[in-house]
């Protein structure tokens, strides 16, 4: 339902993904433990947002960024898909 969709302004479209952490000393990080952040992949971005001179100011996190975020932030549409702004993504990770 939400293969083809576009979010406007500067909203992201971001699909959670689960992933397996552990600690920095290798212990397996429990469900209860991640809460802190999740990680999400970028599906879809929004041009931007217009300031008070009606100049587009574009997206700094695009399509196919992973990134992370903290949990309840933005509206959930499906399960694993959130739309949530720019602005309360926690950063991005590095590509590989």
């Amino acid at each position: 339902m939400f293969e083809n969709f576009i979010p406007l302004g500067n909203q992201l479209l971001i699909k959670i993904i689960k992933e397996e952490r552990r600690s920095e000393g290798g212990i397996w990080l429990s469900d209860k433990e991640q809460d802190h952040f999740q990680v999400g992949i970028v599906l879809g971005s929004g041009p931007g947002e217009f300031n008070a001179t009606n100049k587009l100011i574009p997206m700094q996190i695009k399509v196919g960024d992973k990134v992370a975020v903290t949990p309840y932030q933005g509206i959930e549409v499906d399960t694993h898909l959130r739309i949530i702004k720019e602005n309360l993504i926690l950063g991005v990770f590095p590509p590989c």
